[in-house]
């Protein structure tokens, strides 16, 4: 949550929605994040900035199917795939969520290193957009599925 206080005391003519452009311009990384405007002084928007917060949480709580996350991985591979790298194309296999709080997602890919990081935020900008996680952080991995073969010891029989 971006709270801005002292609200009051702005410029005459300063309107929240050019400060909330000038916040989203100089804090890029956090165009995502909610902004109240507040009085401390006189308690305005003070319960509001408390409402925001348990809204964060509640979204920075949530869980994710694997089928629902693997849907929003389709339609965000259907739009727009990662450039390639070294004559290869990334393939999401698919993704499965590992944490909460915040949102953690690894996606089994057929090689991690043909995923630069504008793919990655461009996979968070979708999953906030499909996963009803418009203002949290979240984490975006990529991991290379493991094709070996099981290496488990079986028992051996005793005949």
């Amino acid at each position: 949550v971006l709270v801005v206080n002292k609200w009051d005391l702005r410029p005459a003519g300063l309107t929240t929605s050019t400060y909330g452009k000038y916040l989203r311009a100089t804090l890029r990384g956090l165009t995502y994040a909610p902004i109240v405007f507040t009085t401390a002084t006189t308690g305005r928007n003070v319960d509001t900035v408390i409402d925001v917060a348990r809204g964060l949480f509640r979204q920075a709580n949530t869980r994710i199917t694997t089928a629902v996350l693997n849907k929003a991985i389709q339609i965000a591979q259907q739009l727009r795939h990662p450039r390639p790298r070294h004559g290869a194309l990334g393939q999401i296999y698919y993704g499965t969520q590992v944490e909460v709080n915040p949102p953690t997602f690894v996606m089994f890919v057929n090689d991690p290193n043909l995923y630069d990081s504008t793919y990655r935020r461009y996979l968070e900008n979708r999953f906030r957009a499909h996963l009803g996680l418009p203002e949290v952080p979240m984490r975006v991995f990529f991991k290379s599925r493991d094709r070996r073969p099981s290496t488990a010891i079986l028992p051996v029989s005793s005949t």
